[in-house]
């Protein structure tokens, strides 16, 4: 994200914020320092979840991104079901399913992981859209979420699951009890 900042850092009124207090916070602040992104970058501190809605609403956008590696590509993030859920342009440095989502639900724009070129090119493009353009992004992310991931929905398809489970006489293995369960 910072080396994709770098590019973006002589467009006057794009701002990167930066929350928490991970492992990498100091190295981050350094690196803002050092790249002399101060303009670009500002880094905040932890926020409560509670109050994470509320910075989210006040985005134009929401940045998700995944350090390259061969498991990236098969998780999805939870911060994609929240991004998605309050219903802002997302875009993405990601790979495997979470660019997937992004790119196939229209919510922005994801490029692969660990390409700060690509990155800085999806946040323009972002940047560059009309206020019309990134409304219509955050209402396929949140149409997107609710298709997907919204808790009712969620239980139907589980709920469809076990009963076709239950029709084929399958059985799997409980992860709670390591014991075999058969639908029959």
């Amino acid at each position: 994200m910072l080396a994709a900042a770098e590019v973006l850092k002589n467009i006057a009124d794009l701002h990167l914020v930066i929350i928490g207090e991970g492992s990498s916070r100091d190295w981050v602040a350094t690196e803002i320092v050092k790249r002399q992104l101060a303009g670009t970058c500002r880094l905040l501190d932890w926020q409560p979840s509670e109050r994470m809605p509320t910075l989210f609403a006040l985005a134009d956008a929401l940045l998700i991104t995944l350090l390259p590696s061969s498991i990236s590509g098969l998780t999805v993030p939870s911060k994609l079901q929240s991004y998605l859920a309050c219903g802002r342009p997302i875009v993405g440095a990601v790979d495997g399913e979470t660019r997937r989502m992004i790119n196939e639900s229209g919510a922005g724009f994801a490029c692969a992981s660990g390409d700060p070129q690509a990155l800085a090119q999806a946040i323009q493009t972002v940047y560059k859209a009309s206020p019309q353009q990134r409304k219509a992004m955050g209402d396929a992310a949140r149409a997107y979420f609710e298709q997907h991931f919204e808790r009712e929905t969620l239980l139907r398809s589980l709920t469809t699951c076990l009963i076709e489970a239950s029709k084929t006489g399958s059985s799997f293995d409980s992860p709670a009890t390591n014991e075999r369960i058969s639908a029959e």
